[in-house]
């Protein structure tokens, strides 16, 4: 087909403005549909595979893709209109930008799209400012799955061109960083560097939701290192330098606890804590559906045990809300509970890394070498309707 075959198939179709370097995007009428729709021819070949998946995507928070068309070597993306203005666009026209409450109406829901399309093994592959979309009934959603180019000029900084969810979940936390407020508890550069640094290190979007949940909480949190008598706050551990968040997990953070300060920690009794965990049953989960899963973490020392963080490797697998620190005198045991998701999981048998942060050692424990250790737990958990063999996905 040539272009003008192309558009022939459409009513009125007439141009418009796109941010997309390379590419051409009409506005135009399906006549097959009765409605208007917005048709992009995108810059490079694509990844048909990708387009066709993107088709499946149904979610409030992703415009949806309609069909893709194909000429020669050109291909055109049909997709739902929806009337607003990108997210460049809307922080342009307010002046700046967004305050804590704006900023989480905007890009919470961009999370909730993201991980609905990660849990169907689809990483969008060039998240930027021009494609979340703001409608001008308020809602937000995100434009352009399938149709990205990660090997872009303009997408290289940050997937250099690999298609991976580590780099969607890597360019949501430099957006976020980049986005924090500058006026309030914020006003300060010590502060925002902080913040900037505890974003940059989230490594699911369970961790960046919870950043932008806890924002006020991370920003007035007080600073402090680690001593016999105190715990550091989850945003403050500074081995380098007051105000420089060092790993909170070293190279591995999953998730943001609540802070935990002097005042409300236990000092520490003499002797040494040890942390052992266990799975005490291994639960089916239908297929399609959910269930809870739980390990059983026993202070197998003579010592006060802390827990002051609780991650997950997946995202089917998710923490149960959880007040830390967990405290646990010598002998004594606590269980930690999840939820276990399998609306997006075949059959069979599945096992995630539980990750958490004490101040003891243990089975599997690294030394942060700051008075914590990094503890690496296996679950395991059969999802109804498959034949058995695991999957660490």
């Amino acid at each position: 087909m040539a272009e003008s075959t192309i558009l022939s198939m459409f009513e009125s179709p007439s141009t418009v403005e796109t941010p997309t370097p390379g590419s051409t995007v009409w506005l135009a009428r399906d006549p097959v549909m009765q409605r208007p729709v917005l048709l992009k021819r995108l810059a490079t070949t694509g990844n048909r595979s990708r387009l066709t998946e993107a088709l499946t995507l149904d979610h409030p928070a992703i415009a949806h893709t309609r069909r893709w068309l194909l000429d020669d070597n050109q291909i055109y993306v049909v997709r739902d209109v929806a009337r607003g203005k990108n997210l460049r666009q809307r922080l342009s026209a307010q002046g700046g930008r967004p305050d804590i409450e704006t900023l989480r109406s905007l890009l919470l829901p961009v999370l909730e799209g993201l991980e609905y399309a990660h849990g169907r093994q689809l990483p969008h592959g060039g998240l930027s400012y021009e494609n979340i979309l703001v409608a001008d009934d308020g809602s937000v959603m995100l434009t352009d799955f399938g149709a990205t180019d990660p090997a872009a000029p303009h997408h290289r900084a940050v997937y250099n061109g690999a298609l991976t969810v580590e780099n969607d979940i890597q360019a949501m936390a430099k957006l976020v960083a980049a986005l924090l407020p500058t006026t309030g508890p914020f006003a300060t550069p010590t502060v925002r560097s902080r913040i900037e640094g505890i974003t940059l290190r989230c490594e699911s979007i369970a961790a960046l939701r919870e950043v932008l949940s806890s924002l006020e909480k991370l920003a007035t949190a007080p600073v402090s290192r680690p001593t016999a008598t105190a715990v550091a706050t989850v945003a403050s551990q500074t081995p380098g330098g007051a105000g420089v968040p060092a790993p909170l997990f070293g190279d591995l953070p999953r998730t943001i606890a609540p802070a935990i300060t002097e005042q409300n920690t236990p000092t520490p009794t003499k002797g040494v804590a040890k942390l052992v965990c266990s799975q005490p049953d291994r639960p089916l989960v239908p297929q399609g559906g959910g269930g809870l899963l739980s390990i059983e973490a026993k202070n197998d020392g003579d010592a006060t045990l802390l827990i002051r963080m609780v991650a997950t490797q997946h995202a089917w697998l998710n923490v149960r809300p959880t007040n830390l620190p967990l405290v646990l005198p010598p002998g004594a045991s606590i269980k930690i509970g999840f939820v276990v998701s399998a609306a997006r999981l075949a059959g069979g048998e599945y096992r995630s890394a539980v990750y958490l942060s004490s101040n003891a050692p243990g089975p599997n424990a690294e030394d942060l070498r700051t008075g914590w250790w990094k503890h690496s737990f296996e679950v395991r958990v059969m999802v109804g309707g498959g034949g058995g063999s695991w999957r660490g996905y």
